[in-house]
């Protein structure tokens, strides 16, 4: 009877920790970004080409991207206020491992779940994200929305 009840135990806290594990996760949430001064190059036809940097923190509870660290480049084709722009990010979540993306669009767009080490091996993912505007000290917020697929 002992064995049984410790085997059950076992298997109830093993289905607990599976969802955060493996599977697919939908959800929201934010990012708090710090970005470095752009760098803007007028091209012979007016148009700008800008180079970005930023560092964010993803928040979202329960979700497997709340706390992750990250650095984000990019680059932009100015006209004027309209422009195409595309990057990438590179960081890390509270577990250590390493996740990449990869993202498009000017003030809000689309991104792209890219794989990474740990859990993040073989995961993929897209959703959107849209900047909200400044959140004082120097932050600004991005809010997130999207599907993840964690191998």
């Amino acid at each position: 009877m002992r064995k049984t009840g410790l085997i059950g135990l076992f298997v109830f806290c093993l289905v607990l920790t599976l969802p955060a594990v493996a599977g697919q996760v939908s959800g929201s949430g934010s990012a708090m970004v710090v970005s470095d001064a752009p760098s803007e190059t007028e091209l012979a036809d007016g148009r700008m080409y800008v180079e970005l940097h930023s560092n964010q923190v993803l928040g979202s509870d329960g979700h497997p991207f709340d706390g992750v660290v990250m650095s984000c480049g990019g680059v932009c084709l100015m006209d004027g206020e309209d422009g195409t722009c595309f990057g990438g990010c590179a960081g890390m979540d509270r577990d250590g491992d390493m996740i990449h993306f990869s993202y498009d669009g000017n003030t809000s767009g689309g991104w792209n779940l890219l794989g990474g080490t740990g859990k993040w091996v073989g995961s993929s993912g897209s959703g959107t994200w849209k900047e909200i505007g400044p959140a004082g000290a120097g932050f600004s917020k991005t809010d997130w929305t999207g599907t993840i697929q964690i191998k």
